[in-house]
Protein backbone atom coordinates (compact mmCIF):
# COMPACT_ATOMS: atom_id res chain seq x y z
CA UNK A 1 0.00 0.00 0.00
CA UNK A 2 0.88 3.52 0.03
CA UNK A 3 0.02 6.96 1.57
CA UNK A 4 -0.11 5.77 5.16
CA UNK A 5 -0.37 7.82 8.29
CA UNK A 6 2.33 8.71 10.45
CA UNK A 7 1.84 9.87 13.69
CA UNK A 8 2.76 12.92 14.97
CA UNK A 9 1.18 13.35 18.42
CA UNK A 10 0.10 10.55 20.14
CA UNK A 11 -2.91 11.59 21.89
CA UNK A 12 -5.00 8.50 23.39
CA UNK A 13 -4.10 4.70 24.01
CA UNK A 14 -5.54 3.47 20.70
CA UNK A 15 -8.48 0.77 21.10
CA UNK A 16 -8.86 -3.23 19.89
CA UNK A 17 -10.92 -3.56 16.23
CA UNK A 18 -11.58 -7.06 15.62
CA UNK A 19 -9.67 -8.05 12.07
CA UNK A 20 -9.62 -11.03 9.64
CA UNK A 21 -6.45 -13.08 10.34
CA UNK A 22 -6.36 -13.65 6.75
CA UNK A 23 -5.67 -9.65 5.48
CA UNK A 24 -2.71 -7.43 5.35
CA UNK A 25 -2.44 -4.49 7.14
CA UNK A 26 0.22 -1.74 6.72
CA UNK A 27 0.57 -0.02 10.28
CA UNK A 28 -0.67 3.84 9.57
CA UNK A 29 -3.84 2.58 7.12
CA UNK A 30 -6.74 4.14 7.49
CA UNK A 31 -10.03 1.51 8.09
CA UNK A 32 -13.50 1.73 8.19
CA UNK A 33 -15.75 0.67 10.31
CA UNK A 34 -17.90 -2.40 9.76
CA UNK A 35 -20.45 -4.50 11.58
CA UNK A 36 -19.33 -5.72 15.32
CA UNK A 37 -16.65 -3.76 15.94
CA UNK A 38 -14.78 -5.08 12.93
CA UNK A 39 -12.29 -2.82 11.10
CA UNK A 40 -11.11 -3.16 6.81
CA UNK A 41 -9.19 -1.08 4.78
CA UNK A 42 -11.17 2.15 3.86
CA UNK A 43 -12.27 1.55 0.13
CA UNK A 44 -14.64 4.69 -1.05
CA UNK A 45 -15.19 8.53 -0.14
CA UNK A 46 -16.81 8.80 3.02
CA UNK A 47 -16.42 5.48 4.39
CA UNK A 48 -17.29 5.18 7.89
CA UNK A 49 -14.00 5.58 10.17
CA UNK A 50 -13.03 3.32 12.67
CA UNK A 51 -8.76 5.17 13.19
CA UNK A 52 -5.35 4.34 11.68
CA UNK A 53 -3.56 1.32 12.37
CA UNK A 54 -1.88 1.45 15.13
CA UNK A 55 0.11 -1.40 14.47
CA UNK A 56 1.56 -3.73 10.74
CA UNK A 57 -0.57 -6.94 10.60
CA UNK A 58 0.74 -9.77 8.20
CA UNK A 59 -1.56 -11.90 6.26
CA UNK A 60 -2.43 -15.10 7.82
CA UNK A 61 0.11 -13.97 11.18
CA UNK A 62 -3.08 -15.45 13.26
CA UNK A 63 -3.86 -12.34 14.79
CA UNK A 64 -7.32 -11.41 14.72
CA UNK A 65 -7.51 -7.80 16.85
CA UNK A 66 -5.40 -4.75 15.85
CA UNK A 67 -4.60 -0.96 17.82
CA UNK A 68 -6.61 1.49 16.23
CA UNK A 69 -6.10 5.19 17.00
CA UNK A 70 -8.61 7.36 17.09
CA UNK A 71 -7.05 10.43 18.11
CA UNK A 72 -3.88 11.73 17.73
CA UNK A 73 -2.01 14.57 15.14
CA UNK A 74 -0.92 12.12 12.25
CA UNK A 75 0.21 13.59 9.09
CA UNK A 76 -1.53 12.36 5.97
CA UNK A 77 -1.99 12.39 2.06
CA UNK A 78 -4.26 15.28 0.44
CA UNK A 79 -6.31 14.24 -2.35
CA UNK A 80 -7.63 17.68 -3.59
CA UNK A 81 -7.26 21.09 -1.71
CA UNK A 82 -7.42 21.20 1.89
CA UNK A 83 -7.42 24.35 3.83
CA UNK A 84 -6.53 24.65 8.16
CA UNK A 85 -9.50 24.29 10.23
CA UNK A 86 -11.56 21.89 7.38
CA UNK A 87 -13.02 18.90 8.91
CA UNK A 88 -11.72 16.27 6.82
CA UNK A 89 -12.60 12.37 5.64
CA UNK A 90 -11.11 10.02 4.05
CA UNK A 91 -11.28 10.02 -0.12
CA UNK A 92 -12.39 7.88 -2.50
CA UNK A 93 -7.77 6.96 -2.70
CA UNK A 94 -7.34 4.62 -0.14
CA UNK A 95 -5.07 6.40 2.94
CA UNK A 96 -5.77 10.73 1.78
CA UNK A 97 -8.21 12.83 3.13
CA UNK A 98 -10.12 15.42 1.62
CA UNK A 99 -12.42 18.67 2.76
CA UNK A 100 -15.80 16.76 3.95
CA UNK A 101 -19.01 17.70 1.99
CA UNK A 102 -21.07 19.80 4.19
CA UNK A 103 -23.59 16.75 4.42
CA UNK A 104 -21.38 13.77 5.37
CA UNK A 105 -22.16 11.58 8.40
CA UNK A 106 -20.06 12.34 11.34
CA UNK A 107 -18.94 8.75 11.70
CA UNK A 108 -16.75 9.59 8.65
CA UNK A 109 -15.30 12.86 9.44
CA UNK A 110 -11.51 11.82 10.65
CA UNK A 111 -10.13 14.86 12.06
CA UNK A 112 -9.23 18.58 11.47
CA UNK A 113 -6.42 20.00 8.58
CA UNK A 114 -4.17 21.90 11.04
CA UNK A 115 -2.54 23.22 7.70
CA UNK A 116 -3.50 24.09 4.08
CA UNK A 117 -2.35 21.51 1.72
CA UNK A 118 -2.71 20.54 -2.12
CA UNK A 119 -3.22 17.48 -3.94
CA UNK A 120 -0.83 15.03 -3.08
CA UNK A 121 0.64 16.94 -0.39
CA UNK A 122 0.66 15.95 3.38
CA UNK A 123 0.05 17.79 5.79
CA UNK A 124 -1.03 17.60 9.77
CA UNK A 125 -4.58 16.19 10.83
CA UNK A 126 -5.57 16.25 14.56
CA UNK A 127 -7.54 12.99 14.34
CA UNK A 128 -10.30 12.55 16.25
CA UNK A 129 -12.74 10.29 14.62
CA UNK A 130 -16.26 11.48 14.56
CA UNK A 131 -15.65 15.11 15.37
CA UNK A 132 -17.94 16.70 13.09
CA UNK A 133 -20.41 15.91 10.26
CA UNK A 134 -23.05 18.37 8.80
CA UNK A 135 -21.35 20.89 8.57
CA UNK A 136 -23.65 23.39 6.95
CA UNK A 137 -23.44 26.66 8.42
Amino acid sequence: MADEAVMKDRLEEPINFTVNQANSLEKGAVLKMTDNRVAIINSGMNDIIAGINGREKLAGDTRTSTPVFRRGVFAMVCSGSVTTGDAVAVAAQVNQIHTAQATVKSGSIIGIALMDGADDEVIHIDVHVGSGGNQVS
